[in-house]
């Protein structure tokens, strides 16, 4: 899992990642920093941006979308599809 986070705030964010509440002991998360430079960048851009960090198929999910649907149904639709 690759987690685009503000500079300025990714020592938060690992310290938060490292508490109880979000152990995923099989689950490897590398913190992507973004300049402050850059803040008026949208999705797109930052993806743009870090083209070459990606390299496979993946998922785009807003900060503030929460849900404990499953993915893999999805998933597995769209690469029946495309």
């Amino acid at each position: 899992i690759k987690l685009f986070v503000r500079e300025d705030g990714r020592a938060e964010v690992s310290s938060l990642l490292a508490t109880p509440l979000f152990s995923f002991p099989s689950v490897n998360i590398e913190l992507v920093p973004l300049s402050r430079d850059h803040e008026d960048w949208g999705t797109a851009d930052v993806l743009r941006h870090h083209a070459a960090r990606i390299t496979r198929d993946f998922i785009v999910m807003s900060c503030d979308f929460i849900s404990d649907a499953r993915l893999q149904p999805m998933i597995d639709q769209f690469r029946a599809n495309n």
